[in-house]
């Protein structure tokens, strides 16, 4: 079925971005929050991307619970955004992959890399760098080299884009999604998608490619 959504903005995506952020630091102000806060300013904050995304016609559902996210879920086919939710189950994030039409995790652990990327896992750490793709995930090679820091190993099928030393800096894996064509996406997100990284390199395409696939986002915080 078709999809909507920033997807297929590609490397002209970081253009915006990069007047975006200079306008969300120098004037927005910004007070200490979590890092990768949808709402910050702040140089570790994903308030820049956020306002990308909705500039691309992406609605952007903040979710900060459980119920929340689900409604949203299954209010519209959607992509999922979710950090390390130690409070959650196995099952209960088996259940939000399968109402979601694509899953990014972003600073993901063990736990959750193993349950919803087929076994994959945490690699090394890299000082933050900036390489190829090497891979054929579209979002990646459209978006050309990017940056990295944490790494992942991937498990079985699963493709692993951006290598480093120990691993890669994003994993994809075809499947989890409530149709043929959705994506579980694991990556870094302190080294691709804050206020600060989001304009460097290829950062900003990889994330509109990975983030934008779905007419509306569902970031669970």
């Amino acid at each position: 079925r078709p999809r909507g959504g920033a997807g297929g903005v590609g490397r002209g995506g970081g253009l915006a971005v990069v007047s975006l952020v200079g306008t969300v630091l120098v004037f927005g102000g910004w007070t200490a929050r979590d890092a990768v806060d949808t709402e910050s300013p702040a140089p570790d904050g994903t308030r820049a991307l956020v306002r990308v995304l909705e500039q691309q016609g992406v609605q952007v559902v903040v979710a900060r619970d459980r119920g929340a996210a689900e409604r949203a879920l299954a209010a519209a086919p959607a992509t999922l955004v979710l950090r390390d939710a130690p409070m959650l189950s196995d099952e209960a994030l088996r259940r939000l992959r399968a109402q979601a039409r694509d899953i990014v995790l972003i600073e993901p652990r063990s736990r959750s890399l193993d349950v919803l990327v087929n076994g994959s896992a945490l690699g090394g750490v890299v000082d933050e760098q900036t390489v190829d793709p090497a891979c054929e995930v579209p979002a990646a090679s459209g978006a050309g080299a990017a940056r990295i820091g944490e790494l992942y190993l991937p498990g079985p099928g699963v493709t692993g884009c951006y290598p480093g030393d120990d691993g890669f800096g994003v994993l994809v894996a075809n499947e989890g999604a409530t149709d043929g064509d959705g994506t579980v996406a694991a990556l870094d997100g302190l080294s691709v998608l804050t206020n600060r990284t989001l304009p460097l390199d290829g950062n900003a395409a990889l994330a509109l490619g990975l983030l934008g696939r779905s007419p509306t986002l569902v970031w669970y915080v």
